[in-house]
């Protein structure tokens, strides 16, 4: 099993019954699941969509996105960005609140 420090990730993804853990250096297949990472690091994971969990010190921000501004062409949504990387990912709505309301916090 592939061990990385948590400081190295910036997000986590669900991929077919595997962790993929993203970092600066690449992608990283590791065993174990979402839900297991977010109750081992609860304060340092956030819940950004229902495959995906950022690592709260690699987030720079949310933005919301409308029709002709988004790359993917699917509408209007929210989007996160993180340091390191020009990828953004996309932020279930049902989470946005709480996704602002936890980086509001952080940033106090």
């Amino acid at each position: 099993m592939q061990r990385l420090p948590l400081n190295e990730v910036l997000y986590l993804r669900a991929e077919e019954k595997r962790l993929c853990a993203v970092t600066s250096r690449g992608r990283f297949m590791l065993d174990g699941s979402l839900v297991d990472m977010e109750k081992r690091y609860a304060g340092q994971l956030l819940r950004v969509h229902r495959h995906t969990l950022a690592v709260r010190s690699a987030v720079m921000g949310v933005e919301r996105v409308d029709s002709e501004s988004d790359d993917e062409g699917s509408g209007a949504g929210w989007l996160l960005s993180l340091r390191g990387t020009d990828e953004r990912l996309p932020v279930a709505r049902r989470l946005v609140p709480e996704v602002r309301a936890q980086l509001l916090q952080r940033d106090r």
